[in-house]
């Protein structure tokens, strides 16, 4: 089974700002604690499609994560609702860099994480020149770990409810809000 992962990642330092963000989108959802800077955020709605409520109501630094591990992956940033950094690539008929990432702009928000890991190592994550390259690096990952994500992997809104629809809880600390 392939992963099809998509989360958004707040920039707090609270869990709590998480939960504000789904209850001003008025969004259901799943809320991971702070960690790194950074609050995950699993809101419901339409996979793989930016979640208009919750960008609309969003106010402070937000990045949506996506990774369809055997067809590509991509991220947004936004600055309240509007997108200020984007970055696509997919490879369903070769590697194709959909939407190149603009780093100065990126680190302009995010702050300066990617520049530190050299012009090589930035190259294989989002520019990757062959396929050997692309899973030996997952630059999914890769990127996921500089900004430094802890919940990216084998996660969405849908395989959350899911485990909570069976009873099944596999993170303790995550908030559901209704």
């Amino acid at each position: 089974m392939s992963e099809f992962s998509e989360s958004y990642h707040l920039k707090a330092d609270t869990t709590e700002a998480g939960v504000n963000l789904l209850q001003r989108a008025g969004l259901r959802g799943f809320v991971f604690p702070a960690s790194n800077g950074w609050v995950t955020v699993l809101p419901e709605g339409e996979p793989f499609n930016p979640n208009a409520a919750l960008v609309s109501a969003n106010d402070s630094i937000l990045l949506y994560y996506i990774n369809a591990e055997d067809h590509g992956w991509a991220f947004a940033v936004y600055v309240n609702a509007t997108p200020v950094a984007s970055y696509s690539c997919g490879w369903d008929q070769g590697i194709q860099v959909q939407q190149p990432l603009d780093i100065a702009q990126f680190e302009k928000v995010v702050g300066p994480v990617l520049s530190r890991l050299g012009a090589e190592k930035l190259r294989t994550i989002f520019e990757p020149e062959n396929f050997e390259e692309l899973f030996e690096t997952a630059p999914a990952y890769a990127f996921a770990e500089t900004v430094g994500l802890k919940n990216y992997e084998w996660l969405s809104f849908h395989y959350l409810m899911t485990d909570e629809e069976r009873g099944e809880n596999n993170f303790e600390d995550v908030i559901f809000v209704e």
